[in-house]
Order: C-alpha cells, then sequence, then structure tokens
C-alpha cells in the first residue's frame, strides 16, 4: 500500500521491479511530497537456509532507476524473533528485548544510498577508539581472536587512509561475517565479508579464498569514501568507487606491510587484464554483455582501472596524485562523482591538459605504460 504520509491511498502499479505511484495531483517545481510505503511479503532470503537474512534494498525500499538519484538520511526501527540479532546502516542508538523479540534502531544524518538490513545468530566483539566504534560479528559460533584482529586491521586501515582521504566519515563501522566464501560487499558503515576471514586456522576451502583477506578489508573500507562520500554517478563513473578502492587498497598494503605488497597488487592487475585485449573501455564497463561481459567488466574495473591511476600516479608523481584525490573527495562530500569532473580537476590542480590521457585510457581501449 502506497500513501501520501497519514493520508489515503493512492493507485500504484509495481511490476518487475519498477513502481508507479499517481500522485493526488501535480506537483510544482521543486515540491517534495512524503510517501509511505507498508510492503509485506517472503522479503526475509535465507541464503543457503543458514540462521541469518538479508533484506536486499530492492525487497523493501522503493530506489530509482538511477542510484545517484538517491541520497537520504536513515532511521529505522528493526524487530526480529531471537535469537537473530539485528544490523543495519548508522548508528546504533539503542537495542532493547520484547518479549521473543530483539530489537535495535539505527539512524545516520548524513545522506546515504541502499541501506541495508540484515539479522541472524551473531556474536559481537566492539570497540571505541577516537569517536568511531568498530564491531565485529562473528556467524553462529564466537571467534574472538578472529574478531579482535579485524578490528585492529580496521582502525590501522582507517588510520592509514586519514591522511589521504580524510576521517572515516561514519560513527560506526560493522564488520559482519557472511556464511559464504570468496566476496565482501560495503553497504553505508558496514562491510559485509565472508567466512574465510574469521577462520584463524584454515580448513583447505577457506585457504583457496584467504589470500588477500587483508587486501579485501582494506578494498571494503576504502568505499566508505569512494562510493559513500563521493557517491557512485551514473553507471559509467562506477571506476571512480571500484578502481579507486583497489587501488588504495594495495597502497595502503604497501605502506604498512612492505613494498611488496604493492607490487604484488600490480601483478594481479596485470595478470587479471591479460586476456581483455580491446574488449570495452573502463568507463563502458558496466554496458558489457556476451559470454565474457562479466568477466571482462571485472578486468576493466579491478585491473585496468587501477593500472589507469597508478599511471596516472607515475606521470605526476605522489604529492600532486593524491593532492588531486583527496580534492576530489572534499568537492564532491556526499554528492554525486562523474568522470568529466575528475578530469577537470586534474586539469586544474596540473596546470595541464590531460584530455588526452583519459581519452586515451580511461574512455579508450589503449593501455598506459606502468
Amino acid at each position: 500500500m502506497v500513501t501520501v504520509a497519514g493520508g489515503d491511498p493512492l493507485p500504484f502499479v509495481h511490476d518487475g521491479g519498477d513502481l508507479l505511484v499517481e500522485l493526488p495531483r501535480a506537483l510544482a517545481a521543486g515540491e517534495s511530497i512524503d510517501l509511505a510505503f507498508a510492503i509485506g511479503g517472503d522479503v526475509l532470503f535465507h541464503p543457503g537456509n543458514d540462521s541469518y537474512w538479508e533484506m536486499g534494498t530492492g525487497a523493501w525500499l522503493p530506489l530509482p532507476n538511477r542510484s545517484e538519484l538517491m541520497a537520504a538520511t536513515y532511521h529505522a526501527l528493526v524487530k526480529v524473533k531471537k535469537p537473530f540479532i539485528p544490523f543495519s546502516c548508522g548508528q546504533t542508538v539503542r537495542r532493547w528485548d520484547e518479549g521473543e523479540l530483539s530489537c535495535a534502531e539505527f539512524r545516520e544524518e548524513l545522506p546515504i544510498q541502499i541501506p541495508v538490513i540484515l539479522a541472524g545468530s551473531y556474536t559481537t566483539t566492539s570497540e571505541e577508539r577516537n569517536g568511531v566504534t568498530v564491531r565485529v560479528s562473528a556467524y553462529a559460533i564466537a571467534k574472538p581472536r578472529a574478531a579482535k584482529q579485524l578490528v585492529d586491521i580496521a582502525f590501522t586501515l582507517m588510520d592509514f587512509y586519514r591522511t589521504f582521504l580524510g576521517d572515516y566519515p561514519f560513527k560506526e563501522l560493522n564488520i559482519i561475517e557472511i556464511n559464504s566464501y570468496g566476496f565482501g560487499q560495503a553497504p553505508a558503515g558496514i562491510i559485509f565479508i565472508t567466512k574465510e576471514a574469521f577462520s584463524p586456522v584454515l580448513e583447505e576451502e577457506s585457504r583457496l579464498f584467504s589470500e588477500g583477506i587483508n587486501a579485501r578489508v582494506a578494498h571494503e573500507l576504502a568505499h566508505a569514501w569512494w562510493g559513500h562520500v563521493a557517491k557512485l554517478g551514473a553507471p559509467e563513473d562506477q571506476w571512480l568507487s571500484e578502481s579507486m578502492a583497489q587501488y588504495y587498497s594495495a597502497y595502503a598494503l604497501g605502506k604498512l606491510r612492505g613494498p611488496r605488497w604493492f607490487d604484488q597488487g600490480v601483478k594481479e592487475w596485470k595478470t587479471r587484464v591479460n586476456t581483455l585485449k580491446d574488449h570495452g573501455t573502463v568507463y563502458s564497463a558496466n554496458y558489457l554483455s556476451g559470454d565474457s561481459g562479466a568477466e571482462d567488466r571485472a578486468a576493466l574495473l579491478y585491473g585496468k582501472g587501477p593500472l589507469v591511476l597508478h599511471a596516472l600516479r607515475l606521470q605526476l608523481g605522489d604529492q600532486v596524485f593524491f593532492t588531486i584525490l583527496k580534492s576530489f573527495l572534499k568537492s564532491f562530500h556526499f554528492k554525486p562523482a562523474e568522470t568529466r569532473h575528475f578530469i577537470g580537476l586534474t586539469g586544474f590542480v596540473t596546470k595541464q591538459d590531460y584530455s588526452d590521457f583519459f581519452n586515451r585510457y580511461l574512455l579508450g581501449t589503449e593501455w598506459p605504460k606502468t
């Protein structure tokens, strides 16, 4: 059901993931209206019938087709049946019990995109430093050693990124174990990371995915700035999120753990794009299709994109390169970030025209020297 908040139901059509609502009257230019949505049905998906569920945003929150059109403060009251406990974006205002229900309130005053809600059987380790709380929640059974290691990794990376990116933008970071292998995701103030990150003594299957856990945490944490501070613009601007996070992850590990870690990152990017040749551009990665579309997209955003950034850094030098990136974040603080703005800022800071560089390597199919 859709209503004007506090009013009568409105006619609507919900089909194929699209929602069309008939408003009671035409709105004037710049006028806003508050709509209330009451949603029911089977929206609590249990992956593999595990003891947790996640409400993917499209299942409960109407979204625009273009994510850059959404930026909203967030307030949620979540009540779930015990022994599950709820998690969501934003600062945890309070937790309480109501009989057989475990309840929590979340609030985020910064404009965010695509909030998520998850609940499950978790044990949480929490620590606060310098005004930021990091919570690590292990699935099913307590894993205190692994949780403490992840807390320390998160704070170490925050301290490192502060110099290059500014303060961590949220009051909390929730690192939540997902009972699967081989991936991470980063909604606002959250890192979902799979179970090999919680395995101090790795079984054989965990070992297959464990290489690069620190890099994966560093990548997902970098999305707090590249993806949430400088928000995703149109689909062609996603390199500003994924390629940037990939580059900062390798750079952070290279500085914190030794140069070979960065060199290994560059080697992996080059290996990833070995079969790519001229299949698309970084800028058009999200528009690829066909049998190899998904593979080529990943190679462009996570391989060639970081290599283009590295080539630019080699040309500009560290001081100018990182000045451009930090200035870009300040210029697009919780605003949609676009490729054309990044190209323009590069020219403004360097007092040189870098259009040819970006036309050849980012917008085109040529390969930079790295």
